[in-house]
């Protein structure tokens, strides 16, 4: 949709098949969390956020930067706010609101047709063939930007059924994994009946060396949010390699350990201590359960052990969520079938932008911006293929 509107802009007309009867659905997934659409970093400390892309994106994000974006935004008549960490979110749009002053925009324009509820059978060397319900299309006018998405979400229509096609044609595909998703923990039974919906806020995760602060959900099978989202990448490939990766988590990150060793002190031999940290110290019945999940005998524990162990609470996850699930995916098209402009080095004439090519990142405005600029790399290179 963002290649389609540039390319309109330079006077030339524009195709854009979807396989739902209106695009942008995984758009409007994305505003379920509240459109996290990019991120006040400067471009050169963004792109090491994409993993082993990130020196294809420190040339994305010279050219199409946050700042470039949040313009495009405005222009589109949608306010910006800052939140934690540097995340850009509208400030009072949804993201169905800017879907439909975004098609709005790009409908009004007599040289944008919109063909839905097509989808891709064949690519070979006589075009692209669809199948848009009763009639069969064959596309052989280039450049085509492909901008399929990866393999979360399949009922967006990203589900990744293009790599077969793909790898047809001598492209090589990487496999989809998980990224930015859950991951598993193996609860005794005793937690998971004790366990609430609620999330575990203001905790701190740690993992190789660092750390990150925000608020995770504890599931039936084991924990997502924000500070383990981070850690995906490096969680998952540990995982992969030992079948389980050791995290630690600060219940309280707002306070030193001498302070809570004070006072754990306090509590009388009388009181649980599972009724003294919800009633005294004020922890969630989340918090307080998984310090009994993690210390088994944590009431008989001393102050100072209790309180080191809450300021490093171990746990051991041994596997991630479901791709279907993830808010995102690694792999797709090697970035060594595209040359500098995401075109398919085999298939002059045909690009490729977005989640369907082998970049990660963690979320945090990282994901939506990686999109966009893809798309406007994607669209300079369609415009000097035309030339």
């Amino acid at each position: 949709m963002f290649a389609a509107w540039l390319l309109l802009e330079k006077g030339l007309a524009v195709d854009l098949y979807d396989s739902n009867t209106r695009p942008g659905r995984k758009f409007l997934l994305a505003g379920q969390s509240g459109l996290n659409i990019t991120n006040e970093e400067p471009p050169a400390l963004m792109a090491e956020r994409y993993g082993r892309g990130r020196d294809l994106f420190l040339s994305l994000l010279r050219d199409f930067s946050p700042d470039s974006l949040r313009t495009w935004l405005g222009n589109l008549g949608v306010s910006l706010i800052k939140g934690n960490g540097g995340k850009i979110f509208p400030e009072r749009a949804s993201a169905g609101e800017i879907l439909d002053l975004w098609l709005a925009r790009l409908n009004g324009n007599r040289h944008f047709h919109f063909i839905g509820n097509a989808r891709i059978v064949q690519w070979d060397g006589e075009g692209l063939h669809l199948n848009n319900g009763d009639r069969d299309l064959l596309i052989k006018e280039r450049p085509v930007l492909y901008a399929l998405g990866g393999a979360s979400w399949p009922g967006t229509g990203s589900n990744g059924s293009w790599s077969g096609i793909f790898r047809d044609r001598g492209i090589d595909v990487i496999p989809f994994k998980p990224m930015n998703c859950a991951f598993s923990v193996a609860w005794s039974s005793r937690f998971r009946e004790s366990r609430t919906d609620k999330p575990l806020k203001n905790i701190s995760m740690f993992y190789g060396g660092e750390s990150r602060r925000g608020e995770l959900t504890l599931t039936d099978t084991g924990l997502e949010g924000g500070p383990v989202y981070w850690f995906s990448l490096p969680l998952r490939e540990e995982i992969e390699r030992n079948g389980f990766a050791p995290i630690h988590l600060d219940l309280t990150p707002d306070k030193t350990v001498e302070q809570l060793e004070r006072d754990l002190k306090k509590r009388s031999p009388r009181k649980s201590l599972s009724s003294f940290l919800k009633g005294t110290l004020r922890f969630s019945p989340q918090k307080a359960a998984l310090v009994h999940e993690a210390f088994r005998k944590a009431g008989e524990m001393p102050p100072s052990e209790l309180a080191r162990g809450i300021k490093k609470l171990p746990l051991t996850l041994t596997g991630t969520g479901p791709l279907e699930r993830a808010i995102s995916v690694s792999g797709g098209i090697a970035l060594t079938e595209l040359d500098d402009f995401l075109m398919l080095k085999k298939t002059p004439g045909y690009f490729a932008a977005g989640e369907m090519i082998d970049w990660e990142s963690p979320t945090g405005g990282y994901l939506l911006q990686g999109c966009f600029s893809t798309a406007y790399r994607a669209v300079e290179g369609m415009e000097a293929f035309l030339s």
